[in-house]
């Protein structure tokens, strides 16, 4: 039985390849960044300002309470 036998990989492909995955790492690292800051100032802005959950339950029970008075 003959053994097989591989050729070399060429610099060319793994140049290619080693380009490939480092423009993928920086894309995955730039788009985790950016939607976690999104995400934090939009959390912190919508739900941990002082009074931001009570403006929202107000805000919720005006509409309610117009919704229900009107006929």
């Amino acid at each position: 039985m003959q053994p097989v036998i591989f050729p070399a990989a060429s610099p060319r492909r793994f140049d290619r390849n080693f380009n490939l995955f480092l423009t993928l790492t920086t894309l995955q690292t730039t788009f985790q960044t950016t939607f976690q800051t999104t995400f934090q100032t939009t959390f912190q802005t919508t739900f941990q300002t002082p009074n931001a959950a009570d403006d929202l339950s107000d805000d919720l029970s005006d509409d309610l309470s117009d919704d229900l008075s009107d006929p």
